[in-house]
C-alpha cells in the first residue's frame, strides 16, 4: 500500500472517533426523566454511536493490506452509511418535535455536521482509489 494511501483510512478512523467523542460528551439528547419513557432523541443518539463504531471499524479495515483491493466498494458502502445517519436523524427516528429542545440544537445539527464530512472523506477516498488503480 502507497504512503499516500494511509492517510484517508486514518482520518476515517479519527472522524469516527470524534463523532464517538461528540455524541458522548458534546452533543446532548433530551434527559431521560426517571420513570418516564425516553424521547426518541435518545434512541436516535444510541443509533449513532453505534455508526460511530462502524465508522472506525470500516477505517481500520481500509489500512489492512490484505483488503487494499476492496478499498473502492468499502468507500461506496461508508457514503451508504453517512447517508443512513443522516436518515436517521432526520427521518427514520428524527429528534424532538420541539424546535427549542437540547436535541434539537446540539445533537441534530453536530450530527449532520460529521455525517456530511464523513460522505465527502468517502467520496474522496472512492475517487482517489480510482485514480490510483
Amino acid at each position: 500500500m502507497k504512503k499516500n494511501k494511509w492517510i484517508l483510512p486514518l482520518l476515517a478512523i479519527v472522524l469516527g472517533a470524534i463523532f464517538y467523542i461528540l455524541l458522548t460528551q458534546v452533543l446532548h439528547s433530551c434527559p431521560i426523566v426517571e420513570g418516564e419513557k425516553p424521547m426518541k432523541c435518545n434512541w436516535t443518539k444510541e443509533a449513532l454511536i453505534g455508526l460511530s463504531y462502524l465508522i472506525i471499524v470500516l477505517g481500520v479495515i481500509k489500512l489492512i493490506p490484505a483488503f487494499s483491493k476492496f478499498v473502492g466498494g468499502i468507500a461506496i458502502a461508508e457514503m451508504g452509511i453517512g447517508i443512513y445517519g443522516i436518515l436517521l436523524t432526520k427521518v427514520f427516528i428524527g429528534t424532538c418535535k420541539t424546535e427549542t429542545m437540547v436535541c434539537n440544537l446540539e445533537l441534530g445539527p453536530g450530527s449532520l455536521l460529521v455525517l456530511g464530512v464523513y460522505i465527502l472523506l468517502s467520496l474522496v477516498t472512492f475517487v482517489s482509489n480510482r485514480k490510483m488503480e
